[in-house]
C-alpha cells in the first residue's frame, strides 16, 4: 500500500551540498531517506516542495 505523508521540516545545511540528491556530495535529502529507510525497513523516496 503507497501511502503518502507529509513532513514539514527545518535544517541547518551547511554541511551538506543543498536539499536534492547530488552524485558529488551528501544532500539531506540522501540523509533523510537512509534514516527514514533504516526505521520503516523498506525502500522510500521524497519529493521536495516549496522555497526558502
Amino acid at each position: 500500500v503507497e501511502r503518502k505523508i507529509k513532513l514539514l521540516i527545518e535544517y541547518e545545511g551547511s554541511a551538506y551540498h543543498g536539499w536534492q540528491f547530488q552524485r558529488n556530495g551528501l544532500s539531506i535529502q540522501e540523509v533523510l531517506e537512509k534514516c527514514i529507510q533504516k526505521t520503516v525497513k523498506q525502500k522510500i523516496t521524497l519529493h521536495g516542495s516549496g522555497r526558502t
